[in-house]
């Protein structure tokens, strides 16, 4: 598999206008080579260039600087065109007319044979892979981390930081360079705020711990109303639907099986999310009851809309649940296979409330 090269575009003067710290070093000179191999998943300078430099200090900044990440186990290889470099020696601060480029346009370089496994340092539990030190990627690394724990996609995981973290925290010149960011999360952390553990490693040394704290969003199953249901409706699956849907405070969820044959306890509109507190739990029902049931699922029923002395009764209608005199079923005018709600009145008869 060829690797994606990167678009880097007509962006560097506007990423020399806003880069970092002053450059202070002397020039120096920046080969690429054609064929190379990484020995990390994240792929700096010194992975694909020679760079040659009077200061041994500058040069190892130089070559210390990332340019790449293999993300998942089937991206094995890259095109770096020169462009990129020229984009993160910018951001790192660093002015194009102090370096001389020779050598290759691109280069392409390919995970090392030997360190293909190496891909799982970019898996939530990594704590020794290097990243930039950005709020930005602190989200992503706890992203990947929590889909692991939860054994979640991690599309189907979303967070944002409730307040600036590396961005406060750290001095502006350690901002953005690459360290090791070690995150601590609760092992089954839920939707809703979350604490969130930091502790930040340059160099094989502690620059710093920090706390912090994550509003947190998961895309789970949830129980969705598929109509406008009122107080007794019998939950069956003509009246609830499950799918997924964004999730962001910390409550029981019913699951589909543990809501069909119990009763909601007060009127809910169509689409509503369903919670554990919406409805009754499950009668207990003795098989010898099945007779008491005035209306059965797919009985034709006579049904009949009253508002005061106005009262319409309407023949076509048919039953999609079974129940006894008194309790709230839904029922298809078969005219117009509009569904409704309407409450059982006698055997075979049903009725609604007109607005």
């Amino acid at each position: 598999m060829k690797g994606r090269p990167v678009q880097h575009g007509s962006v560097l003067l506007l990423l020399a206008i806003f880069a970092g710290e002053a450059w202070a070093g002397p020039r120096a000179v920046i080969s690429l080579r054609d064929e190379c191999s990484a020995p990390e998943t994240i792929v700096a300078i010194r992975d694909v260039a020679d760079v040659r430099c009077p200061d041994a200090a500058v040069r190892r900044r130089l070559e210390a600087i990332d340019l790449w990440e293999f993300k998942g186990p089937d991206e094995v290889e890259a095109t770096i065109p020169v462009g990129l470099l020229q984009m993160r020696l910018l951001l790192a601060g660093v002015p194009l007319d102090e370096v001389t480029f020779t050598g290759m346009d691109s280069a392409h370089v390919r995970l090392s044979g030997n360190r293909l496994a190496a891909a799982s340092r970019l898996t939530p539990d990594g704590k020794t892979a290097m990243c930039p030190l950005t709020d930005l990627m602190l989200e992503e690394r706890l992203t990947l981390q929590i889909a692991h724990r939860l054994e979640l996609s991690p599309q189907d995981v979303r967070l944002q930081l409730t307040a600036p973290c590396l961005a406060r925290a750290l001095p502006a010149n350690v901002v953005g360079t690459m360290g090791i960011l070690e995150l601590t999360v609760l092992d089954r952390p839920e939707p809703g705020r979350v604490p969130v553990g930091v502790r930040v490693l340059q160099d094989n040394r502690v620059v710093a711990r920090l706390q912090t704290q994550v509003d947190l969003a998961l895309r789970l199953p949830v129980l969705v109303a598929r109509q406008p249901l009122v107080r007794g409706t019998l939950l069956d699956e003509n009246v609830v639907d499950e799918r997924l849907d964004w999730v962001t405070r910390n409550e029981p969820r019913p699951r589909k099986e543990s809501a069909l044959g119990s009763r909601v306890n007060r009127d809910l509109g169509e689409g509503y999310l369903l919670k554990m507190s919406d409805f009754s739990r499950k009668p207990e029902v003795p098989a010898a009851s099945a007779a008491e049931f005035a209306v059965r699922s797919r009985d034709k029923v006579q049904m009949t809309a009253r508002k005061g002395p106005l009262v319409v009764v309407l023949r076509g209608a048919e039953a999609q649940q079974q129940g006894r005199v008194g309790e709230w079923i839904s029922v298809k005018n078969l005219e117009s296979n509009r569904i409704v709600t309407a409450k059982v009145i006698g055997p075979g008869e049903v009725e609604i409330p007109l607005q």
